[in-house]
């Protein structure tokens, strides 16, 4: 669910998220207890500082691929002035064009329809048609105006028609010769209700409002007839479904199975030096994946742990810890999995699968038998590491970053090496060297806006990108090698395939390191995945597949990466 908080002046409130540098509306997810308008209430405090109140729902939304359902409501301000927090890295009032051009097309629809005054818009993502970039629409009058909005390229209506890329044809996908007649005061082929497809208002009398989630809105009746005949085409299509599955075989009746062979279709990934050995099916869409204590540890969405085997593919036991949940370390005899909210960790017996102890905070690395976390917040901003003993779980000294002058420094991303902690903050391009020992911290700098950072024993790894606009089309992507102790660096790697801004990593394993995402080359939703020898800092094998091929989840095992993809399933990549 997300906020759409609009000023005096037409603009859109937006944050731009601390953990991937993306900018998106003000929202979260429901814990289990909340009501829809407390959660998203609550979602806002946290991001932004402001107290607010719902006024409306605008638009209901739907991930086909990840089956996630989003509500956004228009709200305004009761109390407050927008701050960045220690979820955010910035905020800021966008017009709209300027949403268009900072925001993922996913996200920038949301915000763009709530300028509606129409009735909520009903969408759907399916993950494969992924939009470019729309033209300008302008938009007229503040908070309550109208955009002249043409159908969203790679949005699906309430029918299922799935727009092109290009605005100029106004025709679905799925009938391509399709005219876009005007008729005045009725819907038209092409338009849909609910979908702002229309370029005039569109004048659907005998409109009721109903109440969704407390909040009073108006649907047209029309709408509701459409929706109701699409449940009940689903409803005979899954029955006849079961019907021709009962009439199947028992071997061809049976679920499918975790399988070590690729089958050939227009999905295969494309690879040069990488190959997918072999895939393991989830039960649902992961949350993270971490490789260790001899196994392969999968925490679903919903609050499930799996363990895979990964040498066979197969799912060997699974927790249920309940949602929400994350992060996942694994280390020091133990799975440790957060609760979603920084507020608690449980440490899982790996072997029993047992829950074997609770205490607050959530761990962020698990490394030298301690747990890392952030501490000695100034406001939101933390201005340090926890440190836990891992076997114990007593407390120990945290490790604060101060410079030579004595002056503390804010934390961002964490990487632990063998003498040192390594952290950078998002919007910053220093890197702090802080020495496990003590003392005062070293800055280094490295070109660009960071994105990811990674340790091992023999290096420090980098992602960063020098284009500001942070689109999934920059290509200055570069990894840079970095020197454990005295910091320089002794390799830089271009990655011109890969998104910087959107990209998964680095990870380290299997005698590599790892990186993956939307690709930048202009390929339609593409994601690649790369491989780079540690040696030489040189790009030793890629795989590149549909958008939906690289999700925010990576873990790297001995001798493989594992992969997350939209299936919901994992990848197992190694060298071919």
């Amino acid at each position: 669910m997300a906020a759409a908080i609009i000023n005096q002046q037409g603009q859109l409130l937006a944050v731009r998220r601390r953990d991937n540098g993306h900018w998106e509306p003000p929202g979260g997810v429901l814990e289990l207890d909340e009501t829809i308008q407390a959660g998203l209430v609550r979602e806002v405090l946290e991001e932004t500082g402001m107290r607010v109140e719902p006024e409306a729902l605008t638009g209901v939304y739907k991930n086909m691929r990840r089956g996630i359902i989003a509500l956004v409501f228009r709200c305004h301000i009761i109390d407050g002035e927008p701050h960045a927090t220690n979820e955010v890295r910035e905020v800021a009032w966008l017009p709209p064009d300027e949403v268009q051009q900072r925001m993922h097309e996913a996200y920038a629809t949301r915000l763009l329809d709530a300028l509606d005054s129409r009735p909520p818009a009903v969408r759907a993502h399916d993950g494969l048609c992924r939009p470019s970039k729309s033209p300008e629409r302008p938009a007229s009058g503040p908070r309550g105006g109208s955009l002249d909005l043409p159908p969203r390229p790679g949005w699906r209506d309430l029918a299922g028609r799935c727009w092109h890329a290009d605005p100029s044809r106004k025709h679905s996908t799925n009938q391509p010769g399709a005219r876009a007649d005007r008729w005045p005061g009725r819907l038209r082929r092409g338009d849909a209700v609910g979908t702002r497809a229309a370029r005039r208002p569109l004048q659907v009398e005998n409109q009721h409002k109903h109440r969704i989630g407390g909040v009073g809105v108006d649907v047209p009746r029309r709408g509701w007839r459409l929706v109701a005949g699409v449940v009940v085409m689903l409803v005979a299509l899954v029955v006849v479904g079961r019907l021709q599955g009962g009439n199947l075989p028992e071997g061809d009746a049976a679920g499918s199975q975790p399988t070590t062979s690729t089958v050939p279709t227009d999905a295969t990934p494309v690879a040069s030096g990488l190959a997918v050995a072999g895939r393991v099916a989830l039960p649902g869409q992961p949350a993270a994946v971490a490789v260790g204590e001899g196994a392969l540890w999968v925490l679903l969405e919903h609050g499930t742990l799996l363990r895979v085997d990964p040498d066979r593919h197969q799912v060997t036991g699974r927790l249920e810890l309940g949602a929400p949940t994350g992060p996942l370390a694994v280390g020091a005899g133990a799975v440790w999995v957060g609760n979603g909210q920084a507020t608690a960790t449980a440490r899982v017996d790996p072997v029993r699968l047992r829950v074997t102890a609770r205490f607050g905070g959530y761990v962020l690395a698990v490394a030298h038998g301690v747990l890392w976390s952030y501490c000695c917040r100034r406001g939101y901003q933390p201005m340090g590491f926890s440190r836990i003993d891992a076997q114990t779980l007593r407390p120990r000294p945290p490790l604060v970053v101060t410079d030579a002058l004595g002056r503390r420094q804010p934390v961002g991303r964490l990487a632990v090496g063998t003498d040192a902690v390594w952290t950078q903050t998002p919007e910053d391009e220093r890197l702090w060297r802080v020495p496990l020992a003590g003392g005062p911290a070293r800055a280094v700098r490295v070109p660009g806006t960071g994105y990811g950072l990674a340790a091992d024993a023999g290096a420090v790894w980098v992602l960063s990108g020098t284009d500001p606009s942070g689109s999934e089309r920059d290509r200055t992507g570069r990894l840079w090698r970095l020197d454990q102790r005295t910091g320089k660096v002794t390799a830089a790697t271009p990655l011109p395939d890969l998104a910087p801004s959107r990209a998964v990593g680095p990870v380290i394993g299997g005698g590599a390191v790892w990186l993956g995402g939307p690709h930048s080359g202009g390929l339609h939703d593409s994601g690649i995945l790369v491989r780079v020898d540690p040696g030489s800092g040189r790009v030793a094998g890629w795989l590149r597949g549909p958008g939906w091929l690289v999700q925010d989840v990576l873990a790297a095992g001995p001798r493989e990466l594992w992969a997350a993809t939209a299936g919901p399933e994992l990848l197992d990549v190694v060298p071919a």
